[in-house]
């Protein structure tokens, strides 16, 4: 004996709007768990452990972006992992001032082109775990002090 359930497989709860199972009728969660940033990263896997552990340790943000790691306050990256494992960290005009000439950064390029603001970090630097995070504090706490970037809202349309 069939289910009349069974005829409509895209059946949704009214009111959670998940899926349910035909058979069954339980609700099924239709979101895919969050997976942890840097879950598909392609680089180098030491300096993706070694940017976890500065984000970690700061208790600041959290990494966000599954091949490509990052952190934001606000609507603003304000620190990443490129694909070569090369961390660049954004900062003020005056840190980054101070930045460069105590290390030898150069501008972060992206996509051939310069991200104003943002300094790369040295490899030796990246090994030191403490240091960095110092870095990594002023970079949010400046980053705390621009105004909030809009999120940017899917449209809503029909579904077919």
């Amino acid at each position: 004996m069939a289910y009349p359930q069974q005829q409509n497989p895209k059946r949704l709860d009214r009111r959670s709007g998940t899926k349910l199972d035909p058979i069954h009728l339980v609700p099924i969660l239709c979101k895919t768990p969050a997976m942890p940033g840097g879950s598909a990263y392609t680089g180098p896997a030491g300096a993706l452990e070694r940017y976890r552990a500065v984000v970690e340790t700061s208790g600041n943000g959290e990494v966000k972006g599954a091949k490509n790691p990052y952190t934001s306050r606000n609507g603003h990256m304000f620190s990443f992992l490129d694909q070569e494992g090369t961390m660049a960290l954004r900062l003020s005009p005056e840190l980054e001032d101070e930045f460069r000439a105590q290390y030898e950064s150069r501008p972060v390029i992206q996509y051939g082109r310069t991200m104003r603001g943002y300094s790369s970090i040295p490899a030796e630097l990246l090994q030191d775990t403490e240091t960095l995070r110092r870095w990594y504090d002023r970079s949010w706490e400046w980053i705390g002090t621009l105004e909030p970037n809009p999120t940017k809202k899917r449209p809503t349309g029909k579904r077919s």
